[in-house]
């Protein structure tokens, strides 16, 4: 019988591709201004506190998310991309308009958060990939645009998002982020939003500096990346990316496929879809796709079973448990 491993200890084994004594579990599910204030409501008159249901679940990988750079940022509905002040043209940007990445005050959430957390528990630094740091200057539908008519001008600025987010990466990991998690949207739920060409040109580079600064550090590279990515799966390895967080389902990325294929250098972070596999299974489903799951993923390690983005309110709290109650009896190597 394998020795009990702590939540960090057991988070990490799983990322070496070893087998740790069970697959580790994580959750996406509150932070301020992400996830549910009701559901949250909900678990705290169940169960006490958060920490509490985290234990109670034996959830062992939580996440924080970290400021944007943009000084003037402020967060849309239900942590939706809303530039703050009306957004500032690409041509306007400079040095001004950013966040100081050695600021104190950007991280002072997460230190509240890592001396909160149980010490065992594996920590990950949600940090912003270029492309999503520059959504919080020019918004979303501008930055595609500057992507096709301003290339030159974006390479400039990403390089430079680039550089600021490998620094909040180091501060992060300084103050005891045992993960850094880049965040990378790149796909839709049938590819990728822009072409591979400029997704190679533009944000590989630089999305790699965020990388190379973790890897630096010693730290595992994590990356958040939603919708159908087949087309870049390869430059995600060849990057330096560890982790990968959701591998959409919904999106037709497909786990069996992907641990076929990457087994053996990619970890799989996620197989609890938000829209179908959470809301619209029958119990009974669910809990056969958790079992499927854990009997097809968990061996050689390099699977964390977590969902795809922030639970909803939607979502009974009941099914949450169900979810990692199943999980618990199927995770055990």
């Amino acid at each position: 019988m394998k020795e009990t491993l702590s939540s960090k200890q057991r988070v990490l084994k799983a990322i070496r591709h070893e087998e740790p004594d069970r697959v580790p579990l994580g959750i996406w599910l509150y932070q301020q201004v992400f996830g549910s204030e009701k559901l949250k409501a909900e678990i705290e008159a169940r169960y006490g506190s958060l920490a509490k249901f985290y234990d109670a679940l034996e959830i062992d990988l939580l996440l924080y998310i970290l400021p944007f750079p943009y000084k003037n940022y402020v967060s849309g509905a239900g942590g939706t991309f809303q530039t703050g002040l009306g957004g500032v043209p690409i041509e306007e940007i400079t040095a001004e308009h950013f966040r100081d990445p050695d600021n104190e005050s950007l991280y002072v959430g997460f230190k509240q958060f890592a001396q909160t957390c149980d010490p065992d528990k594996a920590l990950v630094a949600h940090i912003w990939g270029v492309a999503e740091a520059a959504y919080s200057f020019m918004g979303v539908e501008t930055t595609w645009l500057n992507m096709a008519s301003e290339p030159e001008q974006l390479a400039v600025l990403f390089r430079r998002l680039g550089e600021w987010s490998a620094r909040m990466a180091e501060n992060v990991i300084d103050l005891g982020a045992d993960i850094v998690q880049i965040s990378a949207d790149a796909g839709s739920n049938t590819g990728l939003l822009f072409s591979p060409q400029l997704w190679r040109s533009l944000i590989y580079p630089n999305d790699k500096l965020i990388a190379d600064a973790i890897k630096r550090r010693g730290k595992p590279v994590a990356m958040h990346n939603d919708g159908n990515i087949w087309q870049i799966m390869d430059d995600l390895v060849e990057m330096g990316v560890d982790v990968l967080h959701p591998l959409q389902t919904s999106a037709g990325m497909d786990l069996l496929q992907v641990k076929s294929r990457y087994g053996d250098r990619l970890t799989i972070n996620g197989g609890l879809e938000i829209g179908q596999v959470l809301t619209d299974t029958t119990d009974e489903e669910l809990v056969a796709l958790i079992r499927h799951y854990m009997q097809t993923l968990k061996p050689r390690g390099g699977f964390i079973l977590n969902t795809e983005h922030f639970v909803p309110e939607t979502i009974p709290l009941s099914r949450l448990e169900l979810v990692y109650q199943t999980a618990l009896q199927d995770a055990w190597y």
